[in-house]
């Protein structure tokens, strides 16, 4: 019970501090004869108020933020008033109550940070240096100047242990809201998740999170309460906008009823207003917005305002972690929008590498079954008996299915990755293919060594970059002879493919950036090249075109 109590509760333990603190000076006092020295009547009159006030502030500002956050100051300015009196009453600058001190040095750390402890501090030692000076002016008895010495040193010592530690290490707690970008194959996050987490994070009873879209014109709410999560779609511009203009942007704590509002201005500062309705008045009537916190949610593709209610103790102390949390949840929301644009990406280059595949491949092969049946059917029209043309069809037929069906185990994952693929044989064995296809001259020679080894889908990819090539320059560029010439070295092979076709509709040699820029040359075959990081240069003319191809072997594709 007195974790929950004091859990994240600073202005709690303060003022439980200074209550505890009170009433032992005015017990300690009364105990001791000799105390106090100066002032007695007024003493134990400022003590006796200084409990009562104490006490008074304890009950007032338990469970009211707003309160505990307007006298915040004005209490801590009546602490160090107190630290006056009570040192100069009792011995001075060697008051045994000197120590009263470290109470308003955690204090003001406890509430505004480095800063104000700096301040406290010096206020402090202003007023200790003051009273020591007076008392060795104008006291009756001897000046300890050790005794003096050494709690000033004690005084500066422990206020800049503190400063400095705040300085360099005050930070907002370490969230994880990964759970809440989480979104289950769905376009929006998971709310339900979202929602969860934000209540746990501060102990709440129920949470509301109402959202827009960059790509939709809809307004989203979600809303969790007794464990369940409603969500509804709403017209667009519906409570919109959820918190007033004068609120501002950033996290505050809000009343509805009475419209205030705290937020923070810096590290540890606070600013407190009144406005009127903070929070939209359908929001608040519909979903019982009347108290809470409100955190605003920004993403890439998001942007709305959560609101975490019901919030036990709800003081303060929970901006800051009101803050990192929605600085988490962002951030998960933007891993997950960066995922899906991932996956989504994934997914097009596998469609663009299918597309490819099947334009150089079956469409290129449907293309070169079309040309050949109509040179049959005149054929068969003249009285030329053509049984074995269709012999050779089905045997094509036969060899385009099991390139089919090596595509789709590629696809599957089940590539036989570790097998070397002879590309001298694979390339001439398609070249016969092509010959009885395209009714063309087709020729392979390999450069140095006959036998050339490469991974097996780096020999698929050859291959449909040599069918592409070759459909191409017999069905645009009437090619009647096509050779293909291939090298091996350096970690690379080279491919020359060369027709005697009438070329491209430009003549000249180009590079990659150039046909790209100029859009010469098919682009299946050009983004085939760059998906396998390879390079190609195009030499063109009426006479015929020769595509220079050069592939990595350790290609990605």
């Amino acid at each position: 019970m007195l974790t929950g109590a004091f859990q994240h509760r600073s202005g709690r333990v303060i003022a439980v501090g200074r209550a505890v603190l009170a009433i032992f000076f005015l017990v300690a006092i009364w105990l001791d004869p000799t105390q106090p020295m100066l002032l007695v009547p007024e003493t134990y009159a400022l003590l006796a108020f200084y409990v009562g006030a104490s006490l008074l502030l304890l009950f007032l500002t338990w469970d009211n933020w707003w309160l505990e956050s307007r006298l915040a100051g004005p209490a801590h300015a009546v602490d160090l008033l107190a630290f006056l009196w009570i040192n100069y009453a009792t011995q001075g600058y060697a008051s045994p109550f000197f120590t009263f001190f470290v109470f308003l040095i955690l204090s003001a750390s406890i509430r505004w940070g480095w800063r104000g402890t700096a301040i406290t501090s010096t206020v402090i030692l202003i007023l200790y240096v003051s009273s020591a000076l007076t008392e060795a002016s104008w006291g009756t008895e001897a000046f300890e100047i050790r005794r003096f010495a050494n709690r000033s040193a004690y005084l500066v010592a422990l206020s800049s242990i503190v400063i400095l530690w705040l300085a360099s290490n005050q930070r907002p707690p370490e969230t994880d809201a990964s759970a809440a970008g989480e979104d289950g194959g769905k376009r929006h996050p998971d709310v339900a998740a979202l929602l969860r987490y934000a209540t746990g994070r501060f102990g709440a009873a129920r949470a509301l999170f109402v959202w827009t879209e960059t790509e939709e014109p809809w307004v989203y709410t979600a809303r969790l309460e007794a464990g369940e999560v409603e969500e509804e779609k709403l017209q667009p511009e519906s409570l919109q906008p959820t918190v007033a203009a004068e609120a501002g942007k950033g996290v505050f704590l809000f009343e509805q009823s009475s419209g205030r509002i705290l937020q923070r201005r810096g590290a540890r500062m606070r600013s407190l207003d009144v406005i009127e309705s903070p929070v939209h008045t359908e929001i608040a009537a519909r979903f019982g917005a009347e108290r809470g916190l409100r955190i605003p949610i920004r993403s890439g593709t998001l942007q709305g305002d959560l609101f975490v209610l019901d919030v036990p103790g709800l003081c303060s102390d929970d901006l800051q972690i009101a803050e990192k949390t929605g600085e988490s949840i962002a951030a998960a929301l933007d891993d997950r929008e960066r995922m899906q644009a991932t996956e989504e990406a994934a997914a097009m280059r596998a469609r663009l590498a299918l597309a490819r595949d099947l334009h150089d491949s079956v469409a290129q092969f449907l293309a070169g079954f079309t040309y050949r049946l109509e040179g049959m059917k005149k054929g068969a029209k003249g009285g030329r008996d053509v049984v074995v043309e269709i012999e050779a069809l089905q045997h094509e037929l036969v060899g385009e299915q099991r390139d089919l069906r090596r595509l789709i185990a590629e696809l599957r994952g089940a590539s036989g990755e570790g097998k070397a693929a002879d590309l001298t044989e694979s390339l001439r064995a398609l070249g016969r293919r092509i010959s009885a296809q395209w009714d063309v001259d087709f020729t392979v020679t390999a450069v140095g060594e006959d036998r050339i080894d490469v991974p097996p889908h780096l020999e698929r990819h050859v291959g449909q970059l040599v069918r592409e090539a070759a459909a191409n320059a017999v069905r645009h560029g009437g090619a009647r002879r096509i050779e293909t010439r291939i090298a091996k070295g350096d970690g690379q092979i080279e491919l020359d493919i060369s027709d005697d076709g009438s070329g491209f509709s430009v003549a000249g040699e180009f590079d990659e950036d150039e046909l790209d820029a100029r859009r010469i040359g098919p682009l299946s075959l050009r983004e085939r090249v760059r998906n396998l990081r390879g390079h190609l240069r195009l030499r063109s003319s009426p006479s015929g075109a020769t595509l220079n191809i050069t592939l990595p072997l350790e290609s990605p594709l």
